[in-house]
Formats: structure tokens, sequence, C-alpha cells
């Protein structure tokens, strides 16, 4: 399946917990690609559905910062949605916690070990997309390597 073209894990667990969708649903993915500026043309592609929904796939090259709310304003301005206030939006991000399994094999539990702390070396995700942080809701899921 292509990038964007299923359902993200987060709304789901947020219509699961909420039992109540948005007036509008922005489902947005974004691309790294393999070139280090994307033209701005290119930057994204805009899908509306039903029932408020509208999807867009951006993308960046891999010099490039991510500024997730510019996105968002320039792609629902071309494709006629309401227009973007960033303070009456909410971001939800997914976050998978690592949690390592794997001790009956030393040298595998050791890679899967270092891997799990680099990543909790990671960027933030906020800050590395441009959000307003007082906006952003993370929910999490853990996974287990083994």
């Amino acid at each position: 399946m292509a990038a964007g073209d299923s359902v993200p894990t987060t709304l789901l667990h947020h219509l699961k917990h909420n039992q109540v969708l948005h007036q509008q649903v922005v489902l947005l993915t974004l691309l790294t690609e393999e070139i280090p500026r994307v033209d701005e043309s290119d930057r994204f592609k805009v899908q509306r559905f039903d029932q408020g929904f509208v999807r867009i796939v951006g993308r960046y090259g891999y010099l490039e910062m991510l500024d997730v709310p510019q996105l968002l304003e320039q792609a629902l301005r071309h494709a006629g949605c309401t227009a973007y206030d960033p303070m009456s939006t909410t971001f939800y991000l997914g976050r998978e916690s690592l949690t390592v399994q794997t001790k009956r094999r030393p040298g595998r539990y050791l890679l899967l070990s270092l891997f799990s702390l680099l990543r909790k070396n990671e960027l933030n995700a906020t800050a590395h997309l441009g959000l307003p942080p007082n906006r952003v809701v993370e929910m999490g899921a853990r996974l287990d390597l083994v």
C-alpha cells in the first residue's frame, strides 16, 4: 500500500477513545524525497472526501526543514477548505515506545537495545514538524522488539 492510502492508527485510537470526529479532519502524510529540495509546485497533493475529510500528501527534500502549519495553510487554501486557524487546530501525533524482549540471543539483544537507545535521542516530532507545542496531542503504543 502506498504512503497515505490507509487510515492512520492515531485516528482510529482517537475515534475509539473519544467516540466523536471533528467537523474537519485532515489526514496528513509527509514524505522525504531522495533529492535535496522539492519544487514548490510539487510540494503537496490534496484530495477532498465526503464528511469533511481531506487528505494531504506533502513532499520535502532531505535538506529542507518541515513546516507543517505553512503546508496546511497553503494546501487547505488550494483545496478551498475552511481557513486554517492554528489556534483552533489540534495536531494528533502517533508515537511508539520500544521495549526489547530478546535476552536469549545476546547479540540481537545488544543491537536492539542500541537501536532503542538511539531512538530515544531522536528530535522531538513536535519541534521537527514546526508545530505549536500547546496544540499537540500524542497518542502512543508500545512495541516489543524480539
